[in-house]
């Protein structure tokens, strides 16, 4: 999980069966990518805990400062933040 100044959480197109969605998670400060799994149905809220739960993230602030961010590096006028209050499945990915 990343913070919203610029860093992101990158998403992946891997999709292991109709409920399920791999994301492909950027942690810059540590210069890695991590890939999860989680359900469609999930709020990103959630899955944003999960993420810092599972990779054991230290959060120096705010939950809200950080969040899942689509990247498209082919068209960057189309990256955008994922509502907390919106699940994976609202989301074309």
């Amino acid at each position: 999980m990343v913070k919203t100044n610029g860093s992101r959480i990158v998403n992946g197109n891997d999709r292991a069966n109709d409920h399920m969605i791999t994301l492909n998670i950027h942690l810059p400060h540590d210069n890695v990518v991590h890939s999860m799994q989680f359900d469609v149905q999930m709020l990103i809220s959630d899955i944003c805990h999960n993420i810092q739960q599972h990779l054991l993230i230290t959060i120096d602030h705010e939950l809200s400062e950080y969040g899942l961010f689509i990247n498209d590096t082919q068209h960057t006028l189309r990256s955008y933040w994922l509502d907390p209050s919106k699940t994976l499945i609202y989301y074309a990915l």
